[in-house]
């Protein structure tokens, strides 16, 4: 992101990229907060096995996408 200065303000362009990126970030923020909805991602994780804990990483987000697909029907 561009950040705005007193001296330099941000040119039109500048803010469009800007609105841009805070676009994509409100979605990927949604996601992850969709996901934290599972127990298992609010705790400390003390996974060891890394293929384990990419495994229920990818069962969370399965479970967000099918929870988002029934609320939006």
């Amino acid at each position: 992101p561009h950040k705005n200065y007193r001296t330099r303000p941000l040119t039109a362009e500048q803010k469009q990229e800007n609105t841009s990126l805070s676009r994509i970030r409100v979605v990927v923020e949604n996601v992850i907060a969709g996901m934290k909805v599972f127990f298992v991602l609010r705790i400390k994780n003390r996974m060891k096995d890394k293929q384990v804990l990419k495994d229920v990483i990818d069962a969370c987000v399965l479970l967000a996408n099918i929870k988002a697909l029934k609320i939006s029907a």
